[in-house]
């Protein structure tokens, strides 16, 4: 059965906006949708607020992971990734051709910065599946590098997020989230049926991108990164406390 599966990042849950992503992909796509729940993983970490030691299960994860969607008939051209943070790491461990034999749809958000105990350096989204999308929020949490792996990248800025840094760098961090679940709940409306999930689970890629055309911001960990296809501007919809991203603007 084709599946599509979501997964949380560092320190989160499927819940909220995840679960919000689920349901859009479910509703849209045509597909059976599953999340992930490794929460208690993503949180272990010496230092809540900023330790790095839950990477260590991510291996683990994963393993269980595609061996468990291997069980019940869900794997390859079959399964279609989301990950967030250090759940894109979790989604390329997946995806290797040893555990899964190279997954359909890969996307990758704000795919994470670092991590103790795992090395995230080998990660290539564009090598383990069909077909794989990021996008970077440009912040301190998130790795342009990385980002820039998979087939189609996407920058995100705007000019409202907080001159906070900590702040800010959450709001960066957590935007991909909202643009990925926005493109897919707008589908073909958004941008021309650029980002469409036909276009997605088909494993088309676009070839009207001016292919790494555009650059990352420069964070405070790395240098500005040449390997983008586009970049999306976005607005702040809400002013509680759980803020919505949404695209305003797509130059490409």
């Amino acid at each position: 059965m084709d599946s599509y599966l979501v997964i949380h990042g560092r320190a989160d849950a499927p819940t909220g906006k995840f679960e919000t992503l689920a349901k859009t992909l479910a509703r849209h796509s045509g597909i059976q949708v599953l999340l992930l729940d490794w929460s208690q993983g993503a949180a272990d970490n010496y230092i809540p607020q900023v330790g790095l030691y839950g990477a260590e299960w991510i291996p683990y994860v994963a393993d269980w992971a595609a061996s468990a969607l291997r069980n019940i008939g869900i794997g390859g051209v079959k399964l279609n990734l989301g990950g967030h943070s250090w759940g894109s790491y979790v989604a390329a461990r997946i995806a290797a051709p040893e555990r899964s034999g190279m997954v359909n749809a890969l996307v990758a958000m704000d795919p994470a910065r670092a991590g103790v105990g795992f090395a995230a350096d080998s990660i290539d989204f564009g090598a383990v599946s069909r077909i794989s999308w990021a996008f970077h929020g440009n912040g301190s949490f998130g790795s342009a590098k990385l980002a820039a792996t998979a087939d189609e990248s996407f920058s995100i800025v705007s000019d409202e997020f907080s001159r906070l840094p900590y702040l800010s760098s959450l709001e960066r961090h957590t935007a991909p989230v909202h643009v990925f679940e926005y493109l897919a709940r707008n589908n073909v409306r958004a941008f021309g049926g650029l980002f469409s999930l036909k276009r997605l689970m088909g494993a088309r890629r676009n070839t009207i991108w001016q292919i790494d055309a555009y650059s990352s911001e420069k964070s405070t960990f790395e240098g500005p990164v040449q390997g983008f296809e586009g970049v999306f501007k976005v607005g702040r919809i809400t002013a509680s406390v759980d803020d919505i991203w949404q695209p305003i603007t797509f130059d490409f």
